[in-house]
């Protein structure tokens, strides 16, 4: 092989042909499913490669996965992540896998959370993956970006790589409120939003800003139902947590409040 036939990197084991048409491959599965607007995890991405012949390891894709939200791209399609409880070896394992959804769609719609890593795809039935991107043909910025992040990832420990891959729900690190919660709750465009953090509930709580609110930590409610907490803001409410610390969001229509609860202890 004469192009890109160097290791190292992030897939060591892997061209460096092979890693950008793992990355690559990734990240036109997980397009078609923010296009569809349907939810998703790595596995889901993983599986749907395996099924079409590529001989990916769901351990690279979950690692692309998690780069490409990283690099932006799902931000641009209004999703957010979310811990959710899963089934691992057959369902004898409870554990927890992100979940990629859209701001006005539930972790409760999601109910593939039992589902297996598909076995890997026999060599006699495996797709090269040496022409998946052509000679000469750049990655879209997003998925370079994600390749540069998982080879920065790759000379880091598991313990920076960690934390690299929670540093922020989106690029600006702000935190999305849902605007499914926001039209329940009657908040229009405009309304200000005092908030507050719930120390006995252990939650971040926002509701319109009445009276004295003024001299409380708030944020607005713009065009399209659009609300977002500066990662600032939440430095200061939450005692340094960051956005990918969120997770469920809970709208209480008769007290008219809606409550971020951390998702990552």
């Amino acid at each position: 092989m004469n192009r890109g036939s160097s290791r190292g990197g992030a897939f060591p084991d892997r061209t460096r042909a092979e890693t950008d048409a793992v990355v690559a491959l990734t990240e036109g599965v997980v397009r078609e499913r923010l296009t569809r607007r349907e939810p998703f995890t790595a596995i889901d991405v993983s599986n749907a490669l395996k099924a079409r012949s590529y001989p990916v390891r769901h351990r690279e894709v979950a690692e692309v996965v998690r780069a490409l939200w990283e690099s932006g791209l799902m931000g641009l399609f209004d999703y957010r992540r979310a811990l959710i409880p899963v089934a691992a070896d057959g369902g004898a394992k409870a554990a927890q896998a992100y979940l990629y959804l859209h701001d006005e769609d539930s972790e409760d719609d999601y109910d593939a959370r039992d589902q297996a890593a598909a076995p890997p795809v026999a060599p006699d039935r495996a797709r090269s993956l040496d022409d998946v991107v052509a000679a000469g043909v750049p990655l879209s910025p997003f998925a370079a970006r994600a390749r540069d992040l998982l080879r920065g990832a790759g000379a880091s420990s598991a313990a920076a790589r960690q934390q690299r891959a929670r540093s922020s729900v989106r690029s600006d690190g702000a935190l999305p409120v849902s605007r499914r919660h926001v039209a329940r709750l009657g908040w229009r465009e405009g309304d200000t939003l005092a908030l507050t953090w719930d120390a006995a509930a252990n939650c971040l709580v926002a509701r319109v800003a009445v009276g004295g609110d003024a001299t409380e930590v708030s944020v607005r409610v713009w065009g399209g139902l659009r609300v977002r907490i500066a990662r600032t803001k939440l430095g200061r409410l939450a005692a340094g947590r960051t956005n990918a610390d969120f997770g469920p969001q809970d709208a209480d229509e008769a007290a008219g409040v809606l409550r971020l609860v951390p998702g990552v202890p």
